[in-house]
């Protein structure tokens, strides 16, 4: 299969979190799906989700297309998307109406946000359980929000290390915290109001040296 890689007619604004790109091979192909790409989830059947962090908008490309199908309604600076195994996408996201940043609900098959769950102000790369569970990283709170399957409000607050910024959740659906401020990651086990464990991951205890992306098997 060609690796693809996602292009914006404006500038590369996706480096809102990650600063400056590391040098890679060129592309095999460039999809232009227009905006400000921020934010990539991919569903099981490889379709392709691509968040708009200017005017709002989740992108959708079909397996195989060159180009977005069709773009799913959402609010503006979307900021962060996660996909569960059912299909629903959740999305971070500022509501106009509301003037409050929530995270938008899109049901498997849906054209758009059709509800939305308040959160806390900031940006949030969220990250979705294989159950559902929804995990919003808060920076400045130092906590991590979480969000029960099919829940309409957040369900309960963890505390974790300074600056958590991304999740990633393990298939037994141990949620793993990086910590950009601390130099740790805190690991959440599954259903867990505290954390369990910090790992250590700078090269001093105490010292931070920007732990930020995160994946886990």
């Amino acid at each position: 299969m060609k690796h693809q890689s996602l292009r914006s007619a404006a500038a590369v604004t996706a480096v809102l979190f990650l600063g400056a790109a590391p040098a890679v091979g060129a592309p095999a192909e460039i999809l232009d799906v227009g905006g400000t790409p921020l934010g990539v989830v991919v569903g099981s059947d490889g379709t392709a989700y691509v968040g708009d962090y200017g005017t709002g908008g989740i992108r959708v490309i079909p397996p195989g297309a060159s180009r977005p199908s069709r773009t799913l309604s959402t609010g503006t600076n979307v900021s962060g998307i996660a996909l569960a195994s059912d299909g629903t996408l959740y999305v971070a996201q500022q509501d106009s109406a509301l003037g409050e940043a929530v995270v938008g609900v899109i049901p498997a098959g849906a054209a758009g946000v059709v509800r939305s769950i308040p959160v806390s102000d900031g940006n949030h790369l969220i990250a979705a359980g294989p159950d559902g569970t929804v995990f919003v990283p808060n920076p400045a709170e130092g906590t991590v929000s979480v969000i029960a399957p099919n829940g309409s409000a957040v369900d309960r607050i963890v505390t974790v290390g300074a600056g958590p910024v991304e999740v990633a959740v393990t298939k037994d659906g141990t949620a793993f915290v990086t910590n950009q401020y601390g130099g740790t990651v805190s690991v959440i086990p599954a259903g867990a109001n505290t954390v369990s464990r910090t790992i250590q991951v700078s090269s001093t205890p105490g010292r931070a040296e920007n732990p930020h992306g995160i994946a886990a098997g």
